[in-house]
């Protein structure tokens, strides 16, 4: 099943399919206003609540933790992603939130630890489920460090969250306790206390005090409580206050402190142990310039620039006086994994601007145009985002969005429509429909045409294409600097709420190509070292990616023999003696024992050579006919007829610009670049070539071509070995019958008449010109009745009749019919 990118059949893997199907349906699915995102949600949210874990528990080790949950959906993802190296990242919005700073969940220390075995981690959390736990913050009380004492019960949840349905045992509620104080200590007090709250607890809230501490209330209903009143003649400590004195009232009261309680029998004494203050958000409104260093990734705003403090851009929202230009740069042959973007905003009325630009470093595969177009497309959502964010949002606000790609165009307004399973850019994409989906007003996408200032003066073009030439010119010169300098933006958006990767590379498009593509080097790897075909520390060096492509657009049979051939389970004469018994192991052409896979290659027959010298010779005039470099071209040709006996770094001095790749070659061996396996130093020569030489030629295009023309000189081998022995001529015999049917009639023409009955000496007497020029029957017919004469002299005992010459025709090897 392995792919075609490491000459696999390409078969597809049920495991990966099944995975990548389930991904992209969480993509496309995932917080959509659907009955199926919001089932996926909940069922999130169950296995999460499940385990127990805090933190993303797709990353967590599979053969870890497997036995906090039950068998699933999300188990099976889970699974599948450990099985073939798939970091699945959930954003923050994603996973349940802890309570307090240093807050930790309860199942992840106790999993850290090597105390407590598999089953007891079952137990400890079928406990934490029945009462309703999470995290270290609901075990203990307001100071953040006293374990509360009805942890240590046998009382059920009282958490506003939803927990399965649990009946833990006697043996269950041991375990949990026994964890707790190895969480805590033997006097239930954590070492060290946690901080203040950053989220709403879950558990129910009833017990609140006043700023001054003079009055505690209780909670009894959304409109009612009940007021305890200080008792300043009881002793106070640090630790305590004491409150009597109930009264019912009416109302509400203040909730911005709560307090941990000790009650006696009559709750007409309360004893407050600690207290916290909840969490509230920062009510501070904040300017532009201060939004825009509060966002998480600064690497995207490293480079921007505006005009005053940039609170101008709202005013020109509101107004509809913003022009707003994207654009992208991709410039291969200075670097084939970068691309570049810029936004531009304009204010048509006071003229004034603010510009963005990223510089992103992906992979040859991700990065294009394309990419560019939308990562620009991005920045002008997110830049606009900023500007609103606690603004009046007008009916009247419509903003514009041009750009120079109807792609990007297309895609922005039509934010709600699912993209294909094989979309390219599939990542950025996503990301940018769910921006203009989530922007707060009605946004719309225009087409502008792009580089005008080609056809047109600047008088004569308007704002936005003078805005387009001016992204043009940013996105290329940001690019430029950033290759120069290796300076590049964090390729994780803000926001996003799942990123999928593969071997530490973020998925840009197509699961199932990503995932198939990372599992079959693996498997190749591991293959092609097991047979010292590569060794492992070389693999990377072969231009598989080459391969890949010529595999996958040449004819499927032609796919599969290369496949074949690198396996070694093909019907030459080694393996089919090997599986039968009775076929010959020798070369049909050469006779050379055994006739092994890498035979095919360096059989010396002379007929084999002259068709491999044609083959040489045509993928000369195929070099030629792409104008490669003449040295290149006599370095390759001398190379391949010396048939694996010269090394390459033979032909070429040291000093010569392919001695890299010589030795290179010379590494990897003369079978592998005969079966298309050539190192990645073609394609960096043939790319340094076009610079050097000012060619309008694709250098990956050319390594393409030159893999093709390897693996048919080896092909034009084995259709020539399987002809010798399985084309048939008009008689119905291959030409290895005909000529061992030839040099038998020539042993029998030298038998001694002397040794024949008197009867049978009339064969020696006919016409061997005559037998020559016949036909295979004939010839056929006359050693059968040669052979019977001798045998029948035999018989008769006649003097010299057991020197009969040679062997009998029927004994002859069987024809070699491999296939």
């Amino acid at each position: 099943m392995a792919p075609k990118r490491v000459m696999g059949l390409g078969m597809p893997n049920p495991g990966i399919k099944m995975l990548a199907y389930k991904l992209h349906l969480l993509q496309t699915k995932w917080n959509q206003p659907t009955s199926a995102g919001h089932m996926l949600r909940q069922s999130l949210e169950v296995f999460q609540m499940e385990t127990g874990l805090s933190t993303n528990i797709i990353e967590a080790d599979y053969d870890q933790y497997e036995t906090l949950a039950t068998g699933g959906w999300w188990k099976q993802i889970w699974c599948l992603c450990r099985r073939y190296d798939v970091q699945f990242q959930l954003g923050s919005k994603c996973l349940i939130p802890l309570l307090r700073v240093g807050d930790r969940a309860i199942m992840d220390v106790i999993c850290a630890t090597d105390l407590f075995s598999q089953s007891a981690w079952r137990s400890i959390n079928r406990v934490r489920k029945y009462k309703g736990l999470h995290s270290l913050a609901d075990i203990v009380i307001c100071d953040g460090r006293t374990v509360d004492p009805w942890v240590l019960t046998t009382e059920g949840s009282d958490s506003c969250r939803v927990f399965s349905v649990e009946k833990p045992t006697r043996s269950d509620f041991t375990t949990f306790q026994r964890a707790i104080t190895f969480l805590t200590s033997p006097t239930h007090r954590l070492p060290a206390a946690l901080g203040a709250y950053v989220n709403k607890p879950h558990r129910r809230d009833i017990w609140f005090i006043s700023e001054n501490r003079r009055h505690l209330f209780r909670n009894t209903s959304p409109s009612s409580y009940v007021q305890y009143t200080r008792d300043e003649n009881a002793r106070s400590t640090r630790f305590s206050m004491t409150f009597i004195n109930p009264i019912e009232m009416q109302g509400q009261h203040s909730m911005k402190t709560r307090a941990s309680v000790q009650c006696e029998d009559d709750d007409s004494v309360i004893r407050v142990h600690s207290v916290a203050d909840t969490y509230s958000p920062p009510l501070h409104r904040r300017s532009f310039l201060e939004r825009v260093r509060a966002e998480p990734n600064q690497t995207l705003w490293r480079t921007f620039v505006t005009d005053g403090d940039g609170s101008w851009i709202y005013e020109s929202l509101l107004s509809n006086n913003l022009v707003m230009m994207s654009d992208g740069a991709y410039e291969p042959l200075l670097a084939e994994d970068v691309c570049s973007c810029a936004a531009v905003v304009m204010c048509l009325r006071t003229g004034n601007k603010a510009s963005l630009t990223w510089v992103e470093q992906s992979d040859r595969v991700s990065a294009d145009n394309y990419r560019a177009e939308i990562l620009g497309g991005i920045a002008l959502q997110m830049l606009v985002r900023i500007a609103c964010e606690g603004k009046y949002i007008s009916p009247s606000m419509a903003p514009r969005f041009g750009c120079d790609n109807k792609g990007v165009v297309h895609h922005g307004n039509h934010p709600w429509r699912p993209l294909p399973a094989n979309q390219g850019q599939a990542d950025v994409l996503r990301y940018y429909q769910s921006l203009v989906r989530t922007c707060p007003m009605k946004c719309k996408m225009y087409h502008v045409h792009g580089h005008m200032d080609r056809y047109l003066s600047r008088a004569e073009m308007t704002p936005a294409e003078i805005l387009n030439c001016e992204c043009d010119a940013l996105a290329g010169d940001a690019l430029r600097w950033a290759v120069a300098n290796a300076c590049y933006i964090n390729r994780f958006l803000p926001g996003e709420d799942i990123v999928v990767s593969v071997n530490g590379c973020k998925v840009t498009g197509s699961y199932e190509r990503a995932i198939t593509r990372h599992w079959g080097e693996k498997v190749g790897r591991a293959h092609y070292h097991a047979k010292d075909i590569i060794p492992q520390e070389q693999f990377d060096e072969v231009y598989w990616d080459g391969v890949e492509k010529v595999l996958s657009s040449c004819p499927e049979m032609f796919s599969v023999w290369a496949t074949k051939q690198v396996s070694g389970f093909f019907g030459n004469n080694h393996l089919m003696n090997h599986i039968n018994g009775h076929t010959v192991d020798t070369c049909p052409n050469c006779g050379c024992h055994p006739e092994c896979p890498q035979h095919i290659i360096f059989c010396r027959d002379p007929a084999r050579s002259a068709v491999f010298n044609s083959s040489v010779d045509k993928l000369v005039e195929w070099l030629a006919s792409q104008r490669t470099d003449a040295s290149l071209t006599l370095l390759l040709s001398e190379y391949l007829r010396g048939r694996g006996d010269v090394l390459m770094s033979s032909l070429c001095t040291p000093r010569s610009q392919y001695h890299d790749l010589a030795e290179m070659v010379d590494s990897l061996g003369f079978c592998n670049i005969l079966e298309g396996r050539i190192p990645r130093l073609f394609y960096d020569a043939r790319l340094a070539d076009i610079k050097r030489r000012h060619l309008s030629k694709h250098a990956g295009h050319w390594c393409n071509g030159l893999i093709l023309r390897l693996l048919q000189i080896t092909h034009r081998q084995w259709t020539f070995r399987n002809g010798t022995v399985h084309l048939k001529g008009p008689d119905g015999l291959s030409p290895r019958q005909t000529t061992a049917l030839v040099r038998r009639c020539e042993d029998l023409l030298w038998t001694d008449p002397s040794t024949l009955l008197d009867e049978d000496k009339y064969l020696l007497e006919l016409d061997f010109d005559d037998l020559g020029d016949g036909t295979s029957a004939s010839r056929q017919l006359w050693i059968s009745e040669m052979e019977a004469a001798a045998a029948a002299a035999r018989t008769a005992g006649l003097e010299g009749a057991d020197d009969f010459v040679g062997e009998s025709y029927s004994a002859a090897p069987a024809p070699l019919d491999t296939e």
